[in-house]
């Protein structure tokens, strides 16, 4: 039981911060039945008076599907999506993978591609926007989280199969439960933005990072490369705090930190989903979850068109980049030409 609900918090941590929506799948299943995963683990290992045709069988069987699912973060206006990830389950290399979207990626509705996904929203009037303001533009409702999720999907050129939601405020009280997260902040932070209520003040070096800081670490942008650094810290940040999950011991903190977790997310998925996954998640080694190498970025270029800042792609970058992520099992985050925008 314990290990499981360990399980639980790990996985479902990837969600929160990070962005697989294979993660509260797995949550999802366990929190409901907790426990009863752990016999099925046990017979997809081969217990006693299992044949190895039988025990290859059954693993076999066990093995479901792989698939996309797309995590969104708001910020604090609930209006801008301050993340877009895009987790995929590998279940042949047992892996998984997380596509970061920079949030101002430039998505032009009078392209091919895209017209159509403007035409399907009749709310969404604009001709080009960053990815990041298509929620609000495209009426801030759940038509406009689908808008959001095809245009995803055109972008990196995959089916996404599942979406979750995730506010951002909710993940401090992670933070705070497990004591703080070990974290080398990796330059000196300092901003203030009054109407977002935005505060942030950190040093540089190694230090324990309670949930308020590390609200300030994930959400900091003022590197000499922009948002794309940004998003590596966020993905290192995501490493630190799953480490973190995994050395919980207490079964209080255990129940407190699953029950913080269960109540922030929001899917299009529903239970029977989650139970096809829950034990095959818990077969899965951390080291699987928490290698760099299955951690990308999508390629783009920064520039500024009619004074705006945005990050501008190429279609054939992007989607070898995510075809080399998919048949290799990762690789070092893809490199991105990208100044420091005007606040």
């Amino acid at each position: 039981m314990r290990k499981l609900n360990t399980w639980v918090l790990l996985l479902a941590a990837i969600l929160i911060i990070a962005g697989s929506a294979a993660v509260s799948a797995y949550e999802d299943a366990a929190l409901a039945r907790p426990g009863t995963e752990q016999d099925g683990a046990s017979d997809a290992e081969g217990g006693n008076g299992t044949t190895a045709e039988g025990s290859d069988q059954e693993q076999e069987a066990s093995v479901p599907k792989p698939f996309t699912g797309l995590l969104v973060g708001f910020d604090k206006s609930e209006g801008l999506t301050d993340v877009l990830m895009v987790g995929y389950l590998d279940t042949e290399n047992h892996t998984v993978k997380l596509i970061s979207l920079p949030r101002d990626l430039r998505i032009d509705f009078r392209d091919e591609e895209f017209r159509q996904i403007k035409k399907e929203n009749p709310k969404l009037h604009v001709n080009a926007c960053k990815i990041n303001e298509i929620y609000n533009y495209a009426g801030a409702d759940r038509r406009a989280m689908q808008t959001l999720k095809e245009v995803a999907a055109t972008v990196i050129g995959l089916e996404i199969d599942t979406l979750a939601t995730v506010d951002l405020k909710g993940f401090k009280e992670i933070v705070d439960i497990l004591g703080g997260v070990p974290f080398d902040v990796p330059q000196r932070m300092r901003y203030t933005d009054p109407v977002q209520g935005l505060y942030i003040d950190l040093q540089k070096g190694p230090q324990v990072l309670d949930g308020d800081h590390a609200e300030q670490l994930v959400r900091f942008r003022r590197y000499p490369d922009g948002d794309i650094s940004r998003i590596a810290v966020q993905q290192a940040f995501i490493r630190a705090m799953l480490e973190q999950v995994y050395q919980v011991k207490e079964w209080d903190k255990i129940q407190e930190l699953a029950r913080s977790v269960f109540g922030m997310i929001e899917s299009d998925f529903g239970l029977s989903f989650a139970m096809g996954y829950a034990e095959y998640f818990f077969g899965l080694e951390p080291d699987q979850i928490l290698d760099s190498r299955n951690m990308i970025t999508l390629p783009s270029y920064g520039t500024r068109i009619d004074g705006i800042w945005y990050q501008e792609w190429k279609a054939e970058e992007v989607r070898t980049a995510v075809r080399e992520l998919l048949e290799d099992a990762g690789g070092d985050a893809t490199e991105t030409e990208m100044q420091e925008p005007e606040e």
